[in-house]
């Protein structure tokens, strides 16, 4: 009994000297081959990613065969996912597909359960409301939730092509040309629209944070808008949030201190996510997340009180000249 103590005291001993020795070897080589353990962890998350991908595209594959076993229970093991997580995407384009694939097939209770909780992960999210709006409307039990919603969001967001086609067909018909005319006047959808939905987060040297961040309104001048926005001290970088859903064109992009317009940010500080810029314009295509992010840390170094910032631009919105011509045409 004694030998065999000692033994397993042995075995015990060399796994706890082994597990110093990798943990002592990693952070030698992290503080002595910086650039090597990067390679290393882009090598492991590319490695993670791409077993992510295989799983949701072996998944959405299958719904082609009428397959939604393979969705479901992929769904089910990422459910603890969130905004944010590496995966999280991928999640999320399974259950759209799962959904589409359930609504086609006349399945609304389903589809509509399944893409529900990416209505309330993101309410900017127009895709999953729009895919989980057309299964609720076949609902009794949603249909009348749904309209309100429905008629909510196109409220926050009216330049949307996707969510207007929605909110007409779904909320009120396009064969009423007197009520189709008097909603959009009434809505001052064709002067205002793209001055709706707009976010801005700021960030200091903890990153962007859904806890700051505004939505903001524009004062509109023709196709000018302009605002205004106090910041914090020690804003380091900006995210413009631009609608989602919507096909804009924005020039003339300026950022600047109220109190001082010749402190402005440089167009080299812009970075863009779903934009184009193509001659100096800027352009939206109907992306569910466009953004600029814009770097004014230049900005504040030279202003060490709460900064106040104007933001302005020219924007066109490429949808309002589709909506003209339906409703002209009704």
């Amino acid at each position: 009994m004694a030998v065999s103590f000692r033994r397993l005291l042995l075995i015990v001993n060399g796994i706890l000297i082994f597990t110093a020795f990798v943990i002592t070897l990693i952070f030698a080589v992290a503080f002595t081959y910086p650039a090597g353990l990067k390679v290393f962890g882009k090598f492991y998350t590319s490695t993670y990613m791409n077993i992510g991908s295989s799983r949701a595209n072996r998944a959405i594959d299958a719904l082609q065969d009428g397959n939604t076993r393979k969705a479901f229970a992929l769904l089910s093991s990422w459910e603890d996912y969130r905004e944010g997580d590496r995966y999280f995407a991928l999640k999320r384009n399974v259950a759209l597909a799962l959904a589409r694939n359930l609504e086609a097939s006349g399945a609304y209770q389903e589809s509509a359960d399944v893409i529900a909780p990416f209505v309330e992960e993101d309410d900017r999210d127009l895709v999953s409301f729009i895919v989980w709006a057309n299964a609720a409307m076949e609902l009794e039990d949603l249909k009348e939730d749904a309209a309100a919603r429905i008629t909510d969001y196109w409220a926050r967001f009216p330049a949307s092509q996707n969510l207007t086609e929605l909110y007409f067909r779904k909320v009120y018909a396009w064969d009423d040309p007197a009520h189709a005319r008097r909603l959009v006047d009434s809505h001052g959808y064709l002067n205002t629209a793209v001055g709706r939905g707009w976010e801005l987060f700021w960030a200091t040297d903890k990153g962007f944070s859904p806890n700051s961040r505004k939505q903001l309104e524009f004062d509109l001048t023709g196709s000018k808008m302009t605002t205004t926005i106090e910041l914090p001290k020690g804003v380091l970088k900006l995210r413009l949030d631009a609608p989602p859903g919507q096909k804009l064109q924005i020039s003339d992009l300026k950022i600047h201190l109220q109190n001082d317009p010749s402190k402005a940010v440089a167009e080299n500080s812009f970075a863009f996510n779903m934009i184009s810029s193509e001659g100096g314009v800027l352009k939206t295509s109907g992306g569910n997340d466009p953004f600029i992010v814009i770097d004014t840390s230049e900005l504040a170094s030279e202003s060490p009180d709460p900064m106040t910032l104007v933001i302005s631009m020219d924007v066109e919105n490429v949808f309002s000249a589709w909506l003209r011509k339906r409703v002209e045409a009704l």
